[in-house]
């Protein structure tokens, strides 16, 4: 996905950054790569979401960051997070895995139920939302049938 991003806004240019960015982003985001390529690339693969990593890659490839750079930048960032990740799961998954089965195994009926209700509730909505607007573009199609008919009169 990095690489791809990358390549997109280096074929893409400043034409690439307006069409994939956010304008409020867009300013901010070209200052700081053009600042520091290296840190603009380094810091948004470590971090978790919610920091944005696509419109800093994009920025990176439009604002000609060299394809060796990036690529041992991003991939010892990504290296990095991963790697720590892993530790994490290593050091304290078993721990985790426990505590999580205690828990679901008091709350997982509950659990299970809210769920089923909230997806039952969006079914129904979105189908009500649906129905809505058939009824208000039926109703916008009648006053234009009869607009045309007292007109042609």
């Amino acid at each position: 996905m990095g690489y791809t991003s990358w390549r997109t806004g280096k074929t893409g240019g400043e034409a690439a950054l307006h069409k994939y960015v956010r304008e409020r982003l867009l300013k901010r985001i070209s200052r700081w790569v053009a600042q520091h390529a290296i840190l603009s690339v380094f810091l948004p693969a470590v971090l978790p979401p919610p920091i944005p990593l696509s419109p800093f890659l994009l920025a990176a490839g439009a604002l000609r960051v060299s394809r060796e750079r990036f690529l041992l930048v991003f991939g010892a960032a990504r290296s990095l997070r991963y790697g720590l990740i892993a530790w994490l799961g290593v050091a304290y998954g078993r721990g985790v895995v426990r505590v999580w089965s205690r828990l679901l195994e008091k709350w997982s009926g509950p659990l299970l139920w809210v769920f089923v209700i909230a997806v039952v509730a969006a079914v129904c909505f979105r189908i009500w939302k649906v129905r809505q607007q058939k009824k208000s573009d039926g109703a916008g199609n009648r006053g234009l049938r009869a607009a045309a008919a007292a007109r042609g009169n």
